[in-house]
């Protein structure tokens, strides 16, 4: 469906209007991971870091952050995700920062040894490569799959679900800049199981028509799975 698909002149009306956005992909430095960044427990003493983190941002220039949200946290802390979530955004505006919203992650490890399906609780570590950790949950596991919340069809509506939710809640905040609809597409290597939901996602959010423009950056899509590839497109 192209229903509320942004032309490509007001996609640059959009952002001409703009002064040129700065930013980063954004957690405060005591999370180990985007669960311990919206979950409850520890949530008080991230805030506050967050807060002297964009402080310092703030003072070098930037002026906008990339921010992933947790389906785990979503499921197990609904109500008061929305809470905790509301609270972050007016740390950022406080320090004239907006916010690019990431609302699906591609960039998923496969089903390995070392991998956990994420929850909320105490978040473990140690010192690492990829997310903090020795031994990656990115690593080479031969035969072994990615393994993401949407390919599970327990929970695949409820992710539909979070997405129509956050999307209606915030359809005209204007604390968020854009909305990232899918990190990485295709960094999953499932293109062909991954694409009729990049696609449905889109139709989701089009449908709510938020004032935000979508955008979408391929990490790798094939010709023969009908899909460009691009480095990041408004839609």
């Amino acid at each position: 469906s192209m229903k509320n698909q942004w032309s490509k002149e007001k996609a640059w009306k959009w952002y001409s209007q703009r002064s040129r956005i700065r930013g980063c992909n954004y957690m405060s430095a005591d999370c180990v991971n985007h669960v311990d960044q919206w979950q409850s427990l520890g949530f008080e003493e991230r805030l506050k870091t967050t807060d002297k983190e964009l402080s310092l941002a703030a003072e070098i220039g930037y002026n906008s952050i990339r921010i992933i949200l947790e389906y785990a946290v979503w499921r197990e802390e609904h109500d008061t995700l929305y809470q905790r979530f509301d609270r972050y955004l007016d740390i950022c505006k406080k320090h004239g920062i907006s916010c690019m919203v990431v609302l699906v992650d591609d960039c998923m490890p496969p089903k390995s040894p070392v991998w956990k399906r994420p929850a909320t609780g105490e978040q473990s570590y140690d010192v690492g490569y990829h997310g903090g950790r020795k031994e990656s949950q990115h690593g080479i596991f031969p035969g072994m799959g990615p393994h993401f919340w949407l390919d599970d069809p327990m929970h695949e509506e409820c992710y539909y679900t979070m997405i129509k939710e956050l999307v209606t809640r915030h359809r005209d905040d204007e604390r968020i800049l854009i909305r990232d609809v899918y990190n990485e597409p295709g960094n999953s290597k499932l293109g062909a199981v991954t694409l009729p939901k990049l696609k449905h996602i889109f139709e989701i959010i089009r449908e709510i028509n938020p004032s935000q423009p979508l955008t979408a950056g391929a990490w790798l899509m094939h010709p023969e799975e009908e899909v460009l590839c691009f480095s990041r497109l408004f839609f």
